[in-house]
């Protein structure tokens, strides 16, 4: 297989979210794209990731504080920016495949978003990483389940 970049493997029909959003509308925007990761932008570049795991916990974390006879109304007043990770690894559409795939086994990490200058260009997700080794076993399967040619007489 040829040095494969992130180029290659990368989702580029980005979803975003806006850090001003409602929860309720990233999870709504998860839902729609059957996606579990968004870039959270503003003006066009990368300030944040909010994720499936990320909304869920924050939601607990919120019924936990409601008080008796309160309304759950967290996912129509939170907004994005206030459960999203700040601190986000990403990685350039040129970088090796490999090495982008060591970062998200060393970092224990589901997703990095591409972004090229602070902008999101695409996501790369473990799930990309599946479908190649998927395809690579597919092909080895396929080369071994010929039968072998009989040497030339």
């Amino acid at each position: 297989m040829a040095q494969l970049k992130v180029k290659d493997l990368m989702s580029t029909s980005l979803v975003t979210v806006d850090a001003r959003d409602t929860v309720g509308s990233a999870q709504e925007r998860m839902r729609q794209a059957g996606i579990h990761h968004l870039p959270v932008v503003r003006s066009g570049q990368l300030v944040g990731l909010i994720t499936h795991h990320d909304l869920m916990h924050s939601c607990l974390q919120h019924i936990e504080r409601m008080e008796g006879g309160e309304e759950c109304s967290f996912q129509r007043v939170v907004e994005v920016g206030e459960v999203m990770v700040t601190d986000v690894q990403t990685v350039s559409p040129d970088e090796s495949a490999a090495r982008a795939g060591c970062m998200l086994r060393e970092l224990g990490i589901g997703c990095l978003p591409v972004t090229d200058a602070g902008r999101p260009v695409g996501m790369l997700t473990r799930a990309d990483f599946l479908d190649v080794a998927i395809a690579a076993l597919e092909r080895d399967a396929t080369r071994t389940d010929r039968p072998a040619t009989p040497p030339p007489v």
